[in-house]
């Protein structure tokens, strides 16, 4: 059993300097020495990291707008700052985020808190003083199973500490890589142990959308969350593959150089769009590992002409002809077992 230990004093600095002043102990109450501190600083579109000057003492850090803003050219439209310590063998701790002081919109204290309850305010001109626990590292796994409660051996996952996809694409912009992992027979994956956030990036050709993850958010193809229990399933649904045997026919002739297009699914935002394949000098085009659930329409190019723009996941079958119409502009399908 131990206790989080917080104090602030309630006098101004020297020059009316905001400082906080962090010691550090394992849970035995004894002195920790971090190996790393750094800022890892969030605005749109753009990250920074800063690293931070440690001691035996600990860390002492300025809190006033003038000391950030020297240091990090996007302080006036930042959306937010985490602080990130380490001292291996211990627990990696990431703060939640927190606003600056000095930042626009924002009065008042500046609250840093970190996992399992450790919380501090402070006001501008106090000096505060704050000893922050690390833990052990514990055993942290990840269970992948398909809908139906199944081990999904065999999926792929990167694994990062997270700290923002704040962008127009919704990219992993702050991010330390932990890994690549490859689930085992049972579906286990064993990550690496801290109070932070982890980014979970799955593999082309799955979706998550069912994810049990406390305080979880996710796109269709990453999981942020904090691992809260020794052990999480995280529920996964892999595209299924149907292989694609297409022969293009123009004028009752094989058509070969037409090209196949296809747009992605859930796709965010930039390049979602481009070729998949081209037909042969007999007009045909296979694709072993298509997956019709990866795209949301697929069509045909000739030179300057599009034909049959289609949704893969309606098709009755993945054998399909189809006959185009220079004439006209038309194309028409049909589909065989």
């Amino acid at each position: 059993m131990f206790t989080w230990v917080l104090s602030a004093a309630l006098c101004a600095g020297v020059h009316g300097a905001t400082t906080l002043d962090l010691s550090f102990v394992d849970t035995d109450g004894k002195p920790v020495r971090l190996a790393t501190a750094d800022l890892l600083l969030v605005a749109w579109g753009a990250t920074e990291r800063i690293g931070l000057e440690t001691s035996d003492d600990g860390l002492s850090l300025t809190l006033d707008g003038d000391w950030l803003r020297s240091r990090w050219r996007r302080f006036d439209d930042q959306e937010g700052v985490y602080l990130y310590l380490q001292a291996p063998p211990l627990a990696a701790i990431q703060s939640h985020r927190f606003t600056w002081l000095g930042a626009a919109g924002h009065a008042g204290a500046v609250t840093i808190a970190f996992p399992r309850g450790q919380e501090i305010a402070v006001d501008e001109g106090m000096n505060a003083t704050m000893t922050v626990v690390f833990r052990t590292t514990a055993r942290r796994r990840v269970r992948v199973v398909d809908p139906d409660g199944r081990p999904r051996p065999g999926t792929a996952i990167n694994a990062f500490m997270f700290w923002s996809q704040s962008n127009h694409c919704a990219v992993l912009a702050g991010g330390e890589p932990l890994g690549s992992f490859v689930a085992n027979t049972d579906g286990w994956i064993e990550v690496p142990d801290g109070d932070f956030e982890y980014a979970f990036e799955l593999g082309r050709g799955f979706t998550s959308d069912h994810v049990f993850l406390n305080e979880g958010r996710y796109e269709r193809e990453r999981l942020v969350t904090r691992l809260l229990q020794p052990d999480t399933d995280v529920v996964v649904h892999q595209f299924p593959v149907r292989p694609l045997e297409m022969r293009v026919w123009r004028a009752d002739e094989p058509a070969p150089g037409i090209s196949l297009h296809a747009h992605m699914a859930n796709c965010p935002c930039g390049a979602c769009s481009g070729p998949l394949a081209q037909t042969d000098e007999t007009g045909r085009i296979r694709l072993d590992e298509f997956r019709p659930e990866e795209w949301a329409w697929v069509w045909l190019v000739d030179g300057d002409t599009e034909y049959w723009r289609t949704a893969p996941t309606a098709w009755s079958s993945g054998n399909v002809e189809v006959k185009l119409s220079p004439a006209n502009g038309t194309a028409q399908a049909s589909f065989s077992r």
